[in-house]
C-alpha cells in the first residue's frame, strides 16, 4: 500500500481518509542529537596518545566517563569534552 493510496491531502497536511481507523502500531522513539567520540578521536584533538586518554579516565575525577554504546563501543559524549574544556580553560 503506497502513502497516496492510503491516505489524502486536506489543504497543506496529510490526513487520513473518512472513516479509516488510525492507529499508531510502533512505539514512539525519541531521537539523540548527542554527538560521541573515540579515544581516537579525543586523542587527536587534545594532541596526547590513545593511552594518555584512558590514563586521564582512571586518574582524573574531573575528565569526562565513556559511555559504553555496545559490547564493543565505548564513546565519549562531545557535550561532556567541551564542557570539561571550558573548565579547563576557566582554571588558567
Amino acid at each position: 500500500m503506497t502513502c497516496r493510496s492510503h491516505f489524502k491531502l486536506a489543504g497543506s497536511a496529510i490526513a487520513p481518509r473518512k472513516n479509516e481507523p488510525v492507529s499508531i502500531k510502533e512505539p514512539v522513539v525519541e531521537i539523540s542529537t548527542s554527538i560521541y567520540l573515540s579515544a581516537d578521536q579525543l586523542a587527536k584533538r587534545f594532541a596526547i596518545s590513545k593511552n594518555s586518554v584512558w590514563r586521564w579516565v582512571k586518574t582524573r575525577a574531573d575528565f569526562p566517563r565513556p559511555i559504553a554504546l555496545g559490547p564493543a563501543c565505548t564513546r565519549f559524549k562531545l557535550s561532556d569534552i567541551e564542557a570539561f574544556e571550558a573548565k579547563m580553560e576557566g582554571d588558567r
